[in-house]
C-alpha cells in the first residue's frame, strides 16, 4: 500500500449521489455555471462557518485576489503576511498592487504576532492570518482587536483550516473576511475552488461582484460597475462541495484521531526533544490539514523521506524555499537568506506526516513505527 502525505477522499454513497447529479446536468436539467448548486453551496458553507455570507470562487487564489481587490490597496499600502505561506498569499498582494511585508513565525508555525505588531507602519492596510496545517493561533481575537482599533482589515487565509475552531468560533469567522481553499488536497475537495466567508454586506457585495467580471450585483441589467475577473464556481464543482461538506465533521475527527496516534507513538522523541509537534490550545480545534513536525535533533529530512519512501511511505514539508525567498520576491524586493533566521530554520526542519481520511489508525502507527525506525537509525 502507498501512504500518501495528502489524498481526496469521497464515500461510495456520495458518489453515486455525485454521478446522478452530473448526470442530470449533462441531459440538460441543470446548468453548468451558474446555477442552483452553486448558491446552495454558498449557503450551506456560511451556516457552517456562521457567518452572514459566502461567496463561491474558481480557487483560493482567485478569492484572496477578490478579497484584496475589494480593499482597494495602492501601490503605496503593505500587507503583512506570514513567510510560512503559499505562493498565493503572498502573489495575490502583489498582483492587486500593493507590496507583501513578510514576517516570521512561531514553534507553530504561525504568525509571530510580535512581529506584526512591530511591522505595522502608516501603510499598513491589511495583515493576513495564515492558518497553518488547520491550527488557530491564541492571540487571533486579541490581534483583531489592536488591527481594527488601527484601521486595520484582518483577512484569514483558511486554506487549511476549514472545519477548525476556537472557542466555539469557527475558522472564517475571526477575521474581517476570510479565503478557503477546496484544492485536492485539502480537507474538503472540489478539485479546484475557493469560497470567501464574511459577516460584512459591502465585502459581499463588491466581492460577489469582483469574481464574475465586476458585474453590479443590485441590478437586474448586465451593468459593470467593477473591474473584476471571471473566477466564479461551476455547478459540478458545488456538487462535489456540498457533498464534502456533509462528511466534514466526519473528516476532522478522523484527522484528529490519527494525530492523536502519531502524538502517543512518537511522546519519546517529543519528551526528549527530539522533535516537537503543534500543541493547540485547549479551546482550540484542530483541523490537521497537515501533521507538522519540527525535527529539533535529527537526520536531515531528505534522508528520512528516502528512507520512508522504501516503505511506501510519503512524507512532505510545506513550503520550500519560504515564501520570501522564492526567486520572484528576491528579484522583486531583494529579499535573500538569512532575512527571517528562526523562520528559515524552522521550515527548513519540518516535516509532515500523511493524513487524510484514507489512512487508518492501525496505518498511522506502522507510518509512526517507520518513521521511528528511520529517524534513530
Amino acid at each position: 500500500m502507498k501512504y500518501n502525505s495528502a489524498l481526496p477522499y469521497f464515500f461510495e454513497e456520495d458518489i453515486q449521489d455525485i454521478l446522478a447529479k452530473f448526470g442530470d446536468i449533462l441531459r440538460g436539467k441543470g446548468l453548468l455555471s451558474m446555477g442552483k448548486n452553486v448558491k446552495e453551496f454558498e449557503k450551506q458553507f456560511s451556516n457552517y462557518v456562521q457567518t452572514e455570507y459566502a461567496i463561491a470562487t474558481s480557487s483560493c487564489t482567485t478569492a484572496l485576489e477578490a478579497v484584496l481587490s475589494a480593499i482597494d490597496l495602492s501601490p503605496s499600502d503593505e500587507v503583512i503576511i506570514p513567510a510560512q505561506t503559499f505562493i498565493a498569499t503572498a502573489s495575490s498582494v502583489v498582483r492587486m498592487g500593493a507590496k507583501p511585508v513578510f514576517c516570521g513565525i512561531d514553534e507553530d508555525h504561525l504568525l509571530d504576532i510580535d512581529h506584526v505588531l512591530k511591522s505595522i507602519t502608516p501603510k499598513t492596510k491589511a495583515v493576513i492570518i495564515v492558518h497553518f496545517a488547520g491550527m488557530i493561533h491564541e492571540s487571533i481575537f486579541d490581534l483583531k482587536k489592536i488591527l481594527n482599533e488601527k484601521g486595520i482589515i484582518l483577512i484569514e487565509d483558511a486554506a487549511h483550516a476549514t472545519g477548525a475552531n476556537i472557542r466555539g468560533v469557527q475558522a472564517g469567522n475571526l477575521g474581517d473576511i476570510a479565503c478557503f481553499s477546496f484544492f485536492s488536497t485539502k480537507i474538503i475537495t472540489t478539485g479546484e475552488g475557493g469560497m470567501i466567508a464574511t459577516n460584512s454586506s459591502e465585502f459581499s457585495y463588491l466581492c460577489s461582484g469582483i469574481r464574475d467580471r465586476g458585474r453590479d450585483q443590485k441590478s437586474t441589467q448586465e451593468q459593470f460597475n467593477l473591474i473584476g475577473s471571471n473566477s466564479r464556481m461551476t455547478e459540478f464543482q458545488a456538487i462535489l462541495g456540498i457533498s464534502q461538506l456533509n462528511q466534514l465533521d466526519r473528516f476532522i475527527k478522523h484527522r484528529n484521531q490519527l494525530a492523536r496516534t502519531y502524538r502517543k507513538k512518537l511522546e519519546t522523541l517529543i519528551a526528549n526533544g527530539d522533535i516537537s509537534v503543534q500543541n493547540p490550545g485547549q479551546k482550540t480545534y484542530h483541523s490537521y490539514w497537515r501533521f507538522v513536525i519540527n525535527i529539533k535533533n535529527g537526520p536531515d529530512r531528505e534522508k528520512l523521506k528516502r528512507d520512508l519512501e522504501k516503505s511506501s511511505i510519503s512524507i512532505d514539508w510545506p513550503y520550500a524555499p519560504q515564501v520570501h525567498l522564492q526567486p520572484i520576491f528576491r528579484k522583486l524586493y531583494g529579499n535573500d537568506i538569512g532575512m527571517l533566521k528562526r523562520t528559515e530554520k524552522l521550515t527548513n526542519n519540518h516535516i509532515c506526516l500523511p493524513i487524510h481520511y484514507g489512512i487508518t489508525v492501525d496505518d498511522a502507527k506502522l507510518i509512526s513505527e517507520r518513521f521511528l525506525e528511520a529517524f534513530l537509525s
